[in-house]
């Protein structure tokens, strides 16, 4: 399972500050995201970049994950997840799309969706899992290989 982090967006609810380099605890808040997503079952991370691409790099530049520079993200996150699609091992069961701005998430929240994904998986095939949060979708989800296209 690879996951992909979604940190390319403008921000632009936050005004001039980018919520992702927030301080969240004694890290910012992408810090804290990437650092329970790579001790995650996951195989491997990309980071989608975009707007703020140089700071937020220089924060996660000492974390083992691969980035790739989304020149689009003005489009949305459709273009994001796109982006990072060339990345993906081709032998991955599937993609975790998770968002950047969601330090709440622990390890064990990611570790269940996954575990859920392949629950499904081997009960019947391929799958696409969305966590829900009193009845309403949340993240992150995960898309069976065979979806990615």
């Amino acid at each position: 399972m690879d996951a992909v982090v979604l940190a390319a967006g403008m921000s632009k609810r936050m005004g001039d500050k980018n919520k992702l380099l927030l301080p969240f605890g004694n890290k910012t808040i992408i810090e804290h995201v990437i650092e329970q997503i790579i001790s995650s079952r996951v195989s491997s991370t990309i980071v989608v970049l975009g707007h703020d691409h140089s700071q937020i790099l220089e924060k996660l530049n000492r974390y083992p994950v691969e980035f790739i520079f989304n020149a689009s993200f003005r489009k949305g996150q459709t273009s994001s997840i796109q982006s990072a699609v060339s990345l993906l091992d081709p032998k991955a069961i599937g993609m975790m799309v998770c968002l950047g701005d969601m330090p709440l998430l622990t390890t064990s929240d990611y570790n269940r969706v996954i575990e859920d994904f392949d629950t499904r998986v081997m009960e019947g095939g391929p799958s696409i899992v969305r966590p829900e949060y009193k009845n309403s979708p949340g993240n992150p989800v995960i898309f069976h290989k065979i979806f990615i296209p």
